[in-house]
């Protein structure tokens, strides 16, 4: 059986929650996450090449280990015992899924260092690509390596011993971007970090400090237009991000990440903007749909995609070759004779 229908017969034995991404991509497709455990809606995703991720924690019934160094998780597996690789993913790395419990750690620390991610959910949305998903830098799958119909196994004690104890006093942190504290300036009605329609609400750094702040977050560089990209904390704790460049500050002063517009409040604590939490009756106004006149707001500030950008992402990826089975479907296209 292919990786295609192993996934929908796995959703389809475990009411797996699936989150619909785009082609290549590992971001949510549309502008919020799509999830469903319809088997007919997830073909016809992948049918039109979607890429598809599992949303972890106790609804799934699953949290996954992903592992970013093969070596350490070699020898975690020789000192702790066997540990069954479940994926492998487009760039040959590992992701062990396991039964969802409580109390797993954000991080997989081995001698000191952090090593890998486990991706458990619970209070925060954690999704993971999943096969038959493409990898957005290699354009290679994600492969099952056991079959996901059946029950994922159970963490072994040595693990889950080992795993709780290498985590730092006080490196969980919250565990959702609801518990993190709502900058005051930001005004009723309004989730993304500006004061638009309140200027007098605004009572936070100026601009210039805040994109003085963007610069000294990991990943950070400076973008056409004076506006700062940079590593979006909470995407990173989701397991996602490499790249590093979700998070942005605008030389206005806004910001916002370009995944998931809930974490803008995780985007404020790193930028240290805090203040004591807003009374109910605005903390609910925060949670209001995004509207047209949003998304109007939001498209007046996107800047251009240069040259200069698009050329950078192109030396980020790996280019494929006349040997790679997708060379014939992305590599060069030879031009018609007329």
């Amino acid at each position: 059986m292919d990786d295609t229908r192993l996934t929908l017969a796995a959703v389809a034995a475990h009411g797996w929650r699936i989150v619909l991404l785009r082609p290549r991509d590992k971001r949510p497709a549309g502008t919020s996450w799509q999830i469903t455990s319809d088997v007919g809606v997830i073909a016809a995703h992948l049918s039109r090449e979607g890429n598809v991720g599992l949303v972890c924690g106790p609804e799934s019934g699953v949290a996954i280990l992903d592992f970013d160094d093969a070596d350490a998780a070699r020898e975690m597996k020789a000192a702790l015992g066997d540990l069954t690789a479940t994926v492998e993913t487009g760039r040959g790395r590992e992701h062990a899924y396991v039964a969802w419990q409580e109390g797993l750690p954000a991080k997989i620390r081995w001698k000191g260092r952090v090593v890998g991610e486990v991706q458990r959910g619970g209070n925060r949305l954690q999704h993971c690509v999943c096969p038959p998903s493409t990898h957005p830098v290699t354009l290679k799958p994600y492969r099952w390596l056991t079959d996901p119909r059946l029950a994922p196994q159970a963490l072994p004690e040595e693990w889950r011993r080992a795993l709780a104890a290498s985590e730092p006093a006080g490196a969980e942190g919250p565990t959702s971007a609801a518990d993190l504290p709502v900058p005051s300036f930001i005004a009723p009605g309004d989730a993304r970090g500006t004061e638009r329609n309140a200027p007098d609400a605004w009572d936070g750094p100026a601009a210039d400090a805040l994109l003085e702040r963007a610069r000294r977050q990991p990943g950070a560089r400076g973008r056409a237009g004076g506006s700062v990209k940079f590593q979006c904390a909470a995407c990173r704790d989701e397991g996602h991000d490499r790249s590093r460049d979700n998070a942005r500050v605008f030389p206005t002063g806004r910001w916002g990440c370009a995944v998931n517009r809930e974490h803008r409040r995780a985007i404020a604590v790193q930028l240290g903007v805090t203040a004591a939490r807003l009374p109910a009756t605005e903390a609910d106004a925060l949670s209001q749909p995004y509207t047209a006149e949003d998304e109007r707001a939001d498209r007046a500030l996107v800047l251009p995609y240069t040259e200069e950008e698009e050329a950078a992402d192109r030396a980020a990826r790996i280019p494929l070759s006349p040997d790679d089975p997708e060379w014939a479907k992305y590599g060069p296209k030879r031009k018609k004779r007329t």
